[in-house]
């Protein structure tokens, strides 16, 4: 093991590299290539060294199956951006189908061997304008089939691969409407709807479509859309159907004679359900389990379900009887994540991504009739044995408040480093807020913790999905500044561990993430050393004000109304921006110029309020980037000034 000495014996060369202010305490503003720096110094070049290989660290995410049966496509990257590649069997080599400098998103496969085609998303420069593209496989040859300047999402496959549904907010820019697309005659649109509409399945025989509208994440109303008489009727259960997780909220079943979807309706998680079209009696369906049901997958021929479950964090899957929601069989095996469920044309293999703390993740099918688990892809770990990277232990530390007549308990993700300690410590927030830290692999969170001894901890705060329907709603609203409070009681958590040098703790966080970080050097200021906000919303008014059209009810539903006089001066009390001169620690703030969803205007009105009290702040602005950076060069180039930030805010404080 490194002594603590060694991890930071680069601190000396990076002082050394200039100040983070001009010496007239101007801000010093660096244009290089697709990125404004503004104070910015990059980490040591001894640390800078031992960086590059956790930067370079691949994975590779199952996507779909070849429509004319030879093997998978799977996303990864082999340069600046993530692109298709066809994997012909386990181990074999990965051919590179498109060649683009923006990344590839979601991909789908016709159904239909004799249609030998993909559909793939795209945007620019991180703009989430994505424009779907119909790929022949035979031919490669390419064409657009959305409108320029319009978002479209969830493409989905008619059975017989001859028709496209996909949500588009082509009509307005504010509404998302169904559309449908077919090679010979175009696109046209299905729904004229408020609000935000998506395709979820096809019927067998192709004459109605299970469309949903989003509320909000745990409010998903499911309707029958009839394609020949354009009648909608509603599925409503119990007031509307609430899912949870990825994947599409419902799939047609017992040949088209009934739906099945994942529903919180009347219990704190999402469960599976089956909605009988005839009579509309809903029902649960398969074995019990109190956790939410992330995704599902039919088979073929409608005999299995894969569904995946949610475990604290950790995926286990069990195939169930489609007719009598039986487990047939389960996978389950430690810490880690499952995802992208899709049956091969057999109905008995299936394809999915798998990855945790020491597995960056790659493509694996699971043969569900014999459990034989097998490995397509084996990405590049930049060098590192897997063996060596450090695990991620669950814990629970309490939090100010009580439930039940207990203290509420806040599960997290801890990395340690080798040795004793006391080792600084890096709060890393995740987004959403209704997202989850998972044990999934993070290149970065390893590198913190092998090479620069920095203990990582990984909260899922309140608000946060994975923990029931209650946790969910925990944050909502006024309820806002009680997540943060969270992040106080992690503070006192870490103090109390003699492992942990409290005097040397760095919060961390991108989007809502970002707020929690903004938020925390707000009220936390004392007992940080400093924060990295990234994509950081930094007043909730001015972000619902300049969010983009198509975000901003779902956005409200979370947040609050900023429009109702209340909530919006509840909105000023709380905000960063009207709390900057009590941020007194240094902050590094991080932003894409093209967001869509946090305009890059909430990272330049908070830096712009800090500098006013003098506090030192760092700016990167990556001009091609959106919410986060997916292209290579400048993830790297982000990570490289972190390091310096860390480098010169983490050091052991001089006796």
């Amino acid at each position: 093991m490194r002594g603590m000495t060694g991890c930071w014996l680069g601190v000396a060369l990076a002082l050394a590299g200039g100040a983070a202010t001009a010496a007239d305490g101007s801000t010093e503003r660096i244009e290089r290539g697709s990125l404004v720096l503004e104070n910015v110094v990059d980490g040591s070049p001894a640390m800078l060294a031992r960086l590059a290989p956790y930067s370079n660290v691949r994975s590779a995410q199952f996507a779909a199956w070849r429509p004319d049966g030879r093997g998978m496509l799977v996303l990864t990257r082999f340069g600046q951006s993530t692109q298709i590649h066809s994997v012909a069997s386990p181990g074999a080599a990965r051919f590179q189908l498109t060649f683009f400098d923006e990344p590839v998103g979601a991909t789908i496969a016709s159904p239909n061997p004799e249609v030998d085609a993909i559909v793939f998303s795209r945007d620019v420069g991180g703009n989430e304008m994505f424009q779907l593209h119909w790929m022949d496989l035979a031919s490669g040859s390419l064409r657009q089939i959305t409108k320029d300047g319009t978002r479209n999402i969830q493409p989905v496959f008619r059975h017989d691969g001859g028709a496209l549904a996909f949500g588009s907010n082509e009509r307005n820019g504010a509404d998302t409407d169904v559309w449908l697309w077919t090679p010979a005659e175009g696109r046209r649109i299905l729904t004229s709807r408020e609000g935000a509409w998506s395709p979820s399945d096809f019927s067998p025989d192709g004459k109605r479509l299970i469309v949903a509208r989003t509320i909000s994440i745990n409010d998903v109303r499911l309707h029958l859309l009839d394609l020949e008489s354009g009648e909608l009727r509603d599925l409503a259960v119990a007031g509307g159907i609430s899912t949870y997780g990825g994947g599409y909220p419902a799939v047609f079943v017992d040949g088209g004679r009934a739906v099945l979807t994942a529903s919180s309706v009347g219990g704190e998680f999402a469960t599976l359900r089956r909605i009988d079209l005839a009579s509309g009696r809903e029902r649960a369906f398969g074995p019990k389990v109190d956790w939410d049901v992330s995704e599902f997958a039919l088979a073929p021929d409608g005999r299995r379900i894969a569904v995946a479950w949610n475990e604290d964090g950790s995926t286990v899957i069990r195939v169930l009887d489609a007719a009598t929601g039986e487990v047939l069989n389960t996978l389950a095996d430690g810490i880690g994540v499952a995802g992208n469920l899709a049956f091969a044309a057999d109905s008995r293999t299936l394809g999915m991504f798998r990855g945790g703390p020491r597995l960056p993740g790659d493509a694996f099918t699971y043969d569900v009739a014999t459990g034989v688990l097998a490995r397509w892809t084996t990405s590049e770990a930049g060098g590192l044995d897997p063996e060596v990277l450090r695990g991620a232990e669950l814990i629970r530390y309490p939090s100010f408040d009580r439930v039940r007549g207990r203290q509420r308990e806040i599960p997290a993700w801890l990395y340690m480093p080798e040795g004793e300690g006391p080792f600084p410590v890096v709060i890393d927030i995740h987004g959403g807020p209704e997202a989850q830290a998972r044990p999934v692999f993070n290149g970065w969170t390893q590198f913190l913790v092998r090479e620069m001894g920095v203990a990582v901890v990984v909260p899922n705060v309140r608000g946060s999905s994975g923990y029931g329907r209650t946790w969910l709603d925990a944050d909502n609203g006024r309820k806002r500044m009680d997540s943060v409070r969270d992040i106080g009681a992690l503070l006192d958590w870490v103090g109390r561990d003699s492992r942990f040098d409290a005097g040397r703790v760095a919060v961390y966080g991108g989007s809502y993430g970002g707020f929690m970080v903004l938020a925390s050097m707000v009220e936390y200021s004392d007992r940080l050393a400093g924060g990295v906000a990234i994509v950081a919303i930094s007043h909730f008014r001015t972000f619902l004000e300049n969010t983009s059209r198509y975000r901003v009810d779902l956005r409200r539903v979370e947040y609050g109304d900023e429009r109702e006089p209340e909530m919006r001066a509840f909105m000023e009390r709380i905000a960063p921006l009207n709390n900057a001169e009590r941020i007194a620690r240094p902050l590094f703030v991080i932003h894409g110029a093209n967001d869509p969803r946090v305009p890059a205007s909430e990272a330049e009105q908070i830096l712009k309020a800090v500098r006013a009290n003098g506090t030192e702040a760092w700016y990167l602005l990556a001009l091609d980037e959106g919410h986060g950076f997916r292209k290579q060069s400048n993830r790297e180039a982000m990570q490289r000034a972190v390091t310096g930030f860390f480098e010169r805010h983490l050091a052991p404080k001089a006796d």
